[in-house]
Order: structure tokens, then C-alpha cells, then sequence
């Protein structure tokens, strides 16, 4: 049963923790198609001199004529000119040559293939650190008290991908921290201790050109289990959850042609795409005495736009979750639905600044957890990979 302090001050924890902390990407590039050359069979070719060498050796032996073979004799006898000699064919020549005991040359020419071969896997540890200053417009997730607030979050997390199975599988362990500090509702600030574990089975990869050498143009359809485990730090005290959860997905839908960053046609995308997945989640929430264990299903869709390729993109989306709480006195139910809209700028492979806007609506079977939240802010994320 949902009961005490933290439940009747906050219903809504859950809601703003995975909205401040959501659950760690693990974007899987498709291997990428090498070609190298290997070695090939040898060619081998037996080389004669050159014609005119040829007759003139021959035109040499003609003095020690008693001393050569009779069909020798017999040929030299025929061709008893150096012009008529020259006039056969190269073929002829070459016999008579080594009748007269002459000797080809045995060359040995390397020769070369070119195979396409995957790219070798390897674990590839990312380290990121984003920052974000949030104007909320409910910053309490109440129906009755609006109170609009700014906060801070910065939430650095370290992700190791490990390629798994034969092709692009991958097993991500994730740890991150996250600290919200509200302007003047300080009895909000919390921290929170996140680590999860997920696997992602690559399904389907297509490519909308059929060349596997474009990785950054491949749709990719992927099922993905995971494990993640939060210890909130709040003014009320401790509060732990545990989620696992499954999803199946798809990324990089070409909504159109293909763009490639100027002079670059390696990097070939979508100009316009769209992601869209659906996932079940389980959470046992632990507040101490308290528990509000839930279910959820979750739908999440994304459209964006490479405005410059590499650089710039826009991105639209909108995610719809029922939520089903296991042990709530009376029963709730939730239904979750969050919009938003989002401006990226890469300046470089290590710094990402964006501009940010969602709306969360929360509609529920339990009227004091309704509320509805507009959030607008500006982010940078510093990272790196290694």
C-alpha cells in the first residue's frame, strides 16, 4: 500500500526521476563492409625472348649443324635464310629454338583479390556529461499547486558496449549520477544513483541503397532487454526502484532519400527519419515503509530531420505510457503522455548543444496525482569515446 510522507507529498517521483534520468541509448552502428585485397593464385607464364634474339641464336647454330638434332637440321635445312627464318611464325620459331637447346624463362606473377569482410568489433566505452537549466511551469506535479520553478541537472554516466554474438549485438553496462536542484523549491532536489545492464538483439538491418559500406544510412530492428536499478536521494529520505524491462524497436526509418555531410559521401543518412519503439516495464518502488510497484507499457515515436548533415538536426516526439500500480489502496491507473520538440547542433564529435521543449501530461485514476507540466531549456553535453 502507498501510504505515509512521501506518498502524499509526492506521487509523482517516479515521473520526474526518468524524465531528469531516461534510460541510457545504446545506439548500435551496423558493422561496416572492409574491402581488402589477399593474395590470389600465382600466375605463371613461360617467357621467350624476343622474336628478332631468337633467329639470331638460331642463325648462331647453323655452323655446328652435324652436331644438332636431325629435325634441327631438317628445319634449318628449310629455312635456309635468315629471311626466310624471320618470316615464320613466333610459334614455329620457339620450337626450333629449343630443338637448338634454347630455354624459356618460368615467370611468377603475384596476383591479388579484393574480398569484402566485416569490420573487427571491439568494447567501446562512452563517457558523457550532459548539463541542462529547466524552466518548469509545475514544478511541484500538482493539479492545484502551479508553482513554476527553474532547475539544474547535470547527470554524467559512463556506458561500456561490448560486442556480443555474430553481428552487431551488443551488452551495455551504464552507470550514471544525476543531481536536481530547484531555484526555490529546494524540497524537490534529489540525487540519484543509477546503473543498468542491457542487452540489444539486432533483428533486421536494412539498407535503402543495398550498400552495406553506408552504415550511417542502415535501418536497424532490434530487441532489447534490460535491467535498471535507481537509489534516490531526496529531503524525505531514501527511495530505491528496480526496473526491468523489454523493448522492441526500430531506428533509422528512411522517411525520403539519402544526405551526406558536404564532400562526404561515406556519411550518407536519412535526410528525414523516423524511430519508433514499444517497450513493457516492471518497477518495484521502495520507499521504506511504502511501496506503489507498477507496470507500465510504453510507446515512443521520433521524427526528425538532418537540416545539415552531421551538424544540425530537428527532431519532433511523443511517447505514451499506461501505467498500472500493483499494491495502490483503491487502485490507480495512469496514463502518461509527453511531447516535445528538439533542436541539435554537434559542433564537434565531443560537445552537443541543444535546445529543448516537452509537455507532460499525467491523467489518472487518482485525481491528486494529475498534472500537467510544460518544460523548456537549453542543454550542453560534453563526451568522449574510447
Amino acid at each position: 500500500m502507498w501510504c505515509g510522507a512521501v506518498q502524499a507529498q509526492d506521487l509523482n517521483l517516479q515521473t520526474r526521476i526518468e524524465s531528469a534520468l531516461p534510460p541510457p541509448t545504446i545506439p548500435v552502428a551496423p558493422r561496416a563492409t572492409i574491402v581488402k585485397e589477399v593474395p590470389g593464385k600465382p600466375k605463371i607464364e613461360t617467357v621467350f625472348p624476343p622474336k628478332a634474339k631468337m633467329v639470331e641464336e638460331i642463325e648462331q647454330k647453323r655452323v655446328q649443324l652435324q652436331n644438332l638434332t636431325p629435325f634441327a637440321q631438317q628445319q634449318l635445312q628449310q629455312f635456309d635464310t635468315k629471311e626466310k627464318l624471320s618470316n615464320q611464325p613466333e610459334s614455329k620459331i620457339r620450337t626450333l629454338y629449343v630443338a637448338l637447346g634454347g630455354k624459356a624463362e618460368t615467370k611468377v606473377t603475384p596476383t591479388y583479390r579484393r574480398v569484402k569482410e566485416k569490420a573487427p568489433r571491439k568494447i567501446v566505452t562512452n563517457v558523457s556529461v550532459p548539463g541542462s537549466y529547466i524552466f518548469n511551469t509545475n514544478a511541484l506535479s500538482s493539479p492545484v499547486s502551479k508553482i513554476s520553478d527553474w532547475n539544474s541537472n547535470i547527470s554524467p554516466s559512463a556506458t561500456v558496449v561490448v560486442p556480443v554474438g555474430p553481428e552487431s549485438d551488443v551488452l551495455a553496462f551504464s552507470f550514471s549520477v544525476s543531481s536536481l536542484r530547484y531555484r526555490t523549491q529546494q524540497q524537490l532536489d534529489t540525487d540519484t544513483l543509477n546503473s543498468s545492464v542491457i542487452y540489444k538483439r539486432i533483428l533486421d538491418i536494412f539498407y535503402p541503397t543495398g550498400d552495406a559500406s553506408l552504415t550511417r544510412s542502415a535501418q536497424v530492428t532490434y530487441l532489447q532487454f534490460g535491467t535498471a536499478g535507481n537509489e534516490i536521494h531526496t529531503a524525505k529520505g531514501v527511495v530505491r526502484y528496480s526496473q526491468p524491462s523489454a523493448t522492441l524497436g526500430v531506428d533509422n526509418v528512411a522517411l525520403g532519400g539519402l544526405c551526406a555531410a558536404p564532400g562526404k559521401p561515406a556519411t550518407a543518412m536519412p535526410c528525414h527519419f523516423l524511430n519508433a519503439s514499444i517497450a513493457l516495464n516492471k518497477t518495484w518502488f521502495d520507499s521504506g515503509n511504502t511501496r506503489a510497484d507498477n507496470t507500465a507499457l510504453v510507446a515512443n515515436a521520433t521524427m526528425g530531420w538532418h537540416v545539415v548533415p552531421g551538424e544540425w538536426v530537428l527532431q519532433a516526439s511523443a511517447q505514451l505510457q499506461g501505467r498500472h500500480y500493483d499494491n495502490f489502496a483503491g487502485g490507480r491507473e495512469d496514463l502518461i503522455s509527453v511531447t516535445g520538440a528538439k533542436a541539435t547542433w554537434v559542433a564537434s564529435p565531443n560537445l552537443v548543444l541543444s535546445l529543448n521543449l516537452s509537455y507532460t501530461q499525467v491523467l489518472s485514476s487518482l485525481a491528486v496525482a494529475e498534472y500537467e507540466n510544460l518544460r523548456w531549456f537549453p542543454s550542453v553535453e560534453v563526451k568522449y569515446q574510447f
